[in-house]
């Protein structure tokens, strides 16, 4: 990634780690690190390893952990990485290797977010579930979007579960507007 282009933006996400192979392990580590030297920041989520988390593929995808300021993963992604059943115990060792947060997508049980100063959990929205596909991207897009926007953890997890929740719902339209998003939360929260 040329220096130029990160001097031009304000985040840099890294996602499909397995479906990537020339670009596991090291150049990871080395992509986020450049971010991390520009100022930019930085997350990761990695997906499910399509070869069942042998030692090998975890060693690669925990050297990019130092350079991750938000890991996002679903529970299993994160007990794997984090080589613990709980998923908390998990996402507080992926901490521990490096990362500053972890957001844990939990599916009808929202999301929560664990870092060295705590744990924030928020419960999901109850959607009829039409469009699963994709629904962890929308939420990490939205998760970040609300934190540059300068939102707390807990606005921005439910945000992106409010996000998450109008993709799922609705395969013809999965990409909310902001002001979708907007009146869909006001809703929820003022009984309009």
């Amino acid at each position: 990634l040329p220096t130029k282009i990160l001097n031009q933006v304000d985040h840099l996400h890294r996602a499909g780690f397995w479906w990537t192979p020339r670009l596991m392990g090291r150049p990871t580590a080395l992509l986020l690190s450049r971010a991390r030297r520009a100022r930019v920041g930085t997350s990761l989520d990695m997906s499910t390893d399509p070869f069942g988390w042998t030692r090998e593929r975890l060693r690669a995808a925990r050297m990019a952990l130092p350079f991750v300021d938000t890991f996002f993963g679903n529970e299993v992604e994160v007990s794997a990485l984090g080589g613990d059943r709980s998923p908390f115990e998990a996402a507080r060792r992926i901490c521990a290797m490096g990362a500053r947060e972890v957001v844990i997508h939990r599916g009808d049980r929202g999301s929560a977010w664990i870092s060295p100063d705590g744990i924030e959990k928020v419960p999901a929205f109850s959607v009829p579930i039409e469009n699963p596909t994709g629904c962890g991207d929308v939420f990490n897009a939205a998760y970040v979007y609300a934190r540059f926007g300068g939102d707390s953890v807990t606005e921005a997890l439910r945000f992106a579960n409010a996000c998450s929740a109008l993709h799922i719902r609705d395969r013809r339209h999965p990409y909310s507007r902001l002001s979708d998003v907007r009146r869909f939360l006001a809703s929820r929260f003022t009984g309009s």
